[in-house]
């Protein structure tokens, strides 16, 4: 297995629970990886896995909010996460994962079977955020 040069190895992986929290009843799902983030020096990316769940998906919710030495610089950066539903339904479907200066992780744009009559909304993301942007 190949080292990284000194200073440049991964981070390690910060769980969001129990660290920068959750907002907007967003939470792990119990179900894949707990979501979680750390810096990755050697490419000045933050990279971001998680399975998460909401009771009731709303767009232009929060998910959780980057600490500010690890949001980006300036653009807006999105991402397309996979989507279950508690109706089975499996899909990439409309929402999108942003994040910009703020650090703020926001579900927008969604159209989710479901969403709007309270099922349970469950994501898989796994993203890298550029912080040179």
């Amino acid at each position: 297995m190949a080292e990284f040069p000194a200073g440049t190895e991964p981070g390690t992986w910060t769980p969001v629970a129990g660290g920068v929290g959750f907002q907007n009843s967003w939470n792990d799902s119990g179900h894949g990886d707990p979501c979680a983030y750390r810096f990755l020096p050697f490419s000045n990316e933050v990279e971001i896995i998680g399975d998460l769940s909401v009771p009731t998906f709303s767009s232009d919710s929060v998910i959780f909010t980057l600490p500010a030495n690890l949001a980006p610089a300036s653009n807006l950066q999105s991402f397309q996460p996979i989507v279950i539903t508690s109706t089975g339904t499996v899909a990439v479907v409309s929402p999108r994962i942003y994040i910009g200066q703020s650090g703020a992780l926001t579900a927008a744009s969604a159209s989710i079977p479901g969403a709007s009559t309270g099922l349970t909304t469950r994501m898989a993301i796994r993203c890298l955020v550029s912080l040179d942007f």
